[in-house]
C-alpha cells in the first residue's frame, strides 16, 4: 500500500493493465492514461453535468497499440453510480447553494450561471415562495427514468440545467431538532423523486428565475401495466418563469419523443488535451455534450 496523491498514479509500478478510481473524478489525469499498458483500461466514476456514471474507457487506436498523442479514448461500457468525489482539482466544478433550512440546489458548472451571473440565494429563494407558472407535458414515466434519463438529456441539452433537494426528516426536524421552515420549501411537495428522507427534481434556472420538474403519480387504472409511473409537469418560478417552465417542458417532451434514452445507447469519448486528436464538430453533429475539463474534453452523446 502507498500513501500518496492518487491523482499522481504510482509510476515505479507502471505499466498497469488496469486502472480504477474509487471516488467521483470530472478528469482523467494524465498520470493514468499515461502509466496504463497498451490496451489497458481506465475505469472511473466521471461527473456529467451532476449526473456521476461508472465508465470505462479504452484507447481508440488500433488493437494493442497505445499512443496517447495519437488518440483519444472511448466507453465500453458504462452505469450510474454514487461515489464521494475526489478532492483537489480532479473533483470537479459542482457547488451546491443552501437556499433555505432543508433546501438547496446544485449547480453542476459552479457558482456562475449560464446568463455569467453569479446565483443570489435568497433571490431564488424568495422566487420558490411566489405563485408559480404550471405546464402540462403529456408525459408519464417512473421516478429511475427520470432520475438517470431526463436527467443525463437534460444536463446534455441546456447549460442551465440543477439539481434541487430538499430534506425531509422523520417528523419534519432538521438533525439538530429544528423543523424545517423556509421560502419553497414545500415547493418540491410534488417532486418525482422521494423518499423517506429527501425529495429531490431536476430543473433549469438562471438570474431571473428557476423552473422545476414535478410528478403525480398515476392511478392504478392509468397506469395500466406499467404500476408506479409520474405524470410529469413544471413549475416556473420567478420573472422568467414562463419562458423557463415552457423550455422545460419543451426538454420532457423531446426527450419521450426520443423514447426516453437513459444510459443505454450513451457513449463518452475523452479527449486528453495532449493528443493530437480533435473532437471537432463531433457533438453538436450526434446531438451530444462537450464537457471542457483541464486534462481532457469529454463528448457525450447517444446512438
Amino acid at each position: 500500500m502507498v500513501a500518496a496523491d492518487g491523482a499522481a498514479g504510482y509510476p515505479p509500478s507502471a505499466p498497469y493493465d488496469r486502472v480504477i478510481a474509487t471516488v467521483g473524478v470530472s478528469d482523467l489525469a494524465p498520470p493514468w492514461l499515461d502509466q496504463l499498458s497498451p490496451g489497458g483500461r481506465i475505469v472511473v466514476p466521471l461527473d456529467v453535468r451532476g449526473t456521476q456514471l461508472a465508465v470505462a474507457f479504452e484507447h481508440a487506436g488500433p488493437a494493442g497499440l497505445r499512443e496517447t498523442a495519437g488518440g483519444h479514448w472511448r466507453s465500453v461500457s458504462l452505469t450510474p453510480c454514487g461515489f464521494m468525489r475526489m478532492r483537489g482539482p480532479l473533483a470537479g466544478p459542482e457547488r451546491t447553494v443552501l437556499l433555505a433550512p432543508g433546501l438547496s440546489v446544485m449547480l453542476p458548472d459552479g457558482l456562475m450561471l449560464a446568463d455569467e451571473k453569479e446565483i443570489d440565494a435568497e433571490a431564488v429563494a424568495g422566487y420558490l415562495g411566489g405563485p408559480p407558472v404550471e405546464l402540462a407535458t403529456g408525459v408519464s414515466a417512473g421516478s429511475v427514468q427520470v432520475v438517470w434519463g431526463f436527467g443525463l438529456w437534460l444536463a446534455a441539452g441546456d447549460p442551465r440545467s440543477c439539481t434541487v433537494s430538499e430534506e425531509r426528516p422523520v417528523g419534519g426536524l432538521s438533525g439538530r431538532g429544528r423543523r424545517l421552515s423556509g421560502p419553497g420549501a414545500s415547493r418540491l411537495a410534488r417532486a418525482p423523486v422521494r423518499t423517506r428522507g429527501l425529495r429531490a427534481t431536476a430543473g433549469i434556472m438562471d438570474s431571473g428565475g428557476i423552473a422545476v420538474l414535478t410528478g403525480t403519480p398515476l392511478s392504478s387504472q392509468q397506469a395500466g401495466p406499467a404500476p408506479g409511473l409520474l405524470e410529469l409537469a413544471v413549475a416556473g418560478f420567478g420573472p422568467h418563469a414562463s419562458a423557463l417552465a415552457a423550455r422545460l417542458a419543451a426538454h420532457v417532451q423531446a426527450w419521450d419523443q426520443a423514447d426516453q434514452p437513459g444510459t443505454a445507447g450513451l457513449h463518452v469519448d475523452a479527449y486528453p488535451r495532449s493528443s493530437a486528436a480533435e473532437p471537432g464538430d463531433l457533438g453538436p453533429v450526434r446531438g451530444g455534450l462537450l464537457i471542457e475539463r483541464p486534462s481532457t474534453t469529454f463528448v457525450v452523446y447517444h446512438t
